[in-house]
């Protein structure tokens, strides 16, 4: 951890750190986490800092493994800009949510991995979903988005919610909270980007990472990558007041314990100053969200803990329920009640697929 918090200051890891990296293994762990492009500029920085120890070899490896993932930055940053003009053809007003607007706060931007591009479309879900099926017929609609698959080079997803909760209650004060916020979000155009495209304010972004965060933790698992956007977002600076308000805001809406595990993993795994946590960490639940980040990987892409999922659906399911029973010690509703929510999405694409049956 030592290499990627140099990194993340701008400088290059200590002599004696760079001397004991295991190349390899490096690798492994920035993928596994999905930061490789993060990485790759560290190494950067040690060659330039100590060019014996980081052979011309290894660096040009790092450019390879990097290479079409930048490549697939342009790609997405050019159809952000056709999506964001094209729903404002239609009527629409939309907002585009984490990919190429964190990669801004990025000190090199094109670092970020981007994934699939997800758009916040204002209207109601019928007319969005009505647009959406009159360009790509026959998508699916779940619960807080449908797919859009309008490009072959990079995925769509176009939501009427930015996200969700488990909870009812919680996830109920969520959508009121975006609703009470959507208007300043869908007018705060990144000039950056394009004079069309608009992304979250920080304070927006503040809260709605954190619920995205929450419910890929408690579905699949996360990775450093999510950690690191909200490093570079803390980096932005906010107010005492603004710290207040957050403060206010995820005790609101239940994650309070949940925003306080990520300031600890921020302070004491990636090195950020205190002076930036919008609140104060908390540590056991820090230590518990940093284990489970470092065995899941990703969005859970390389956890080797539940291997038996893989043998069915019924194992699927056996597994899920012993790991909400883990994750409910340490942050019970959330844990609870997720079999409740994802019987709600399942319930959305069952509908969307019986009518195509139909």
């Amino acid at each position: 951890m030592s290499f990627l918090r140099s990194t993340l200051e701008g400088k290059s890891a200590p002599e004696e750190v760079v001397r004991s990296l295991d190349w390899s293994g490096l690798k492994v762990f920035a993928a596994k986490q999905a930061i490789v492009g993060v990485v790759y500029e560290g190494v950067k920085l040690c060659r330039q800092q100590y060019p014996e120890l980081v052979e011309k070899k290894e660096l040009l490896s790092w450019f390879y493994a990097t290479d079409k993932k930048r490549r697939r930055f342009e790609v997405a940053s050019r159809r952000i800009v056709e999506l964001s003009e094209m729903f404002e053809k239609a009527g629409f007003r939309s907002c585009i949510l984490k990919g190429q607007g964190l990669a801004q706060m990025y000190p090199v931007p094109e670092s970020r991995i981007v994934g699939d591009i997800d758009i916040w479309v204002e209207g109601t879900r019928k007319a969005i979903t009505d647009f959406v099926h009159s360009k790509t017929p026959g998508t699916f609609e779940q619960y807080h988005h449908i797919d859009f698959p309008i490009y072959k080079d990079v995925a769509v997803e176009v939501h009427y919610l930015p996200s969700q909760m488990s909870s009812p209650l919680h996830n109920r004060r969520l959508q009121n909270y975006y609703k009470s916020h959507q208007a300043e979000q869908f007018a705060n155009v990144n000039s950056a980007l394009g004079e069309h495209v608009c992304t979250p304010t920080k304070g927006f972004n503040a809260i709605f990472l954190l619920s995205h965060m929450m419910r890929h933790f408690f579905n699949e698992g996360i990775g450093l990558r999510q950690f690191i956007d909200y490093y570079f977002l803390l980096k932005q600076g906010f107010s005492d007041s603004e710290k207040e308000e957050f403060y206010k805001t995820v005790g609101h809406l239940g994650m309070k314990k949940f925003a306080g595990a990520v300031m600890w993993i921020l302070e004491n795994l990636l090195g950020l100053d205190y002076r930036y946590l919008l609140m104060p960490p908390h540590e056991k639940a820090g230590r518990f969200l940093a284990k489970e980040t470092l065995e899941t990987g990703n969005f859970g892409s390389m956890d080797s803990r539940y291997t038996f999922r893989e043998r069915g659906a019924l194992a699927t399911a056996l597994t899920d329920i012993y790991r909400d029973f883990l994750l409910a010690r340490m942050f019970p509703s959330e844990a609870l009640w997720k079999p409740v929510a994802k019987m709600t999405n399942q319930r959305w694409k069952l509908k969307d697929r019986l009518a195509g049956v139909k």
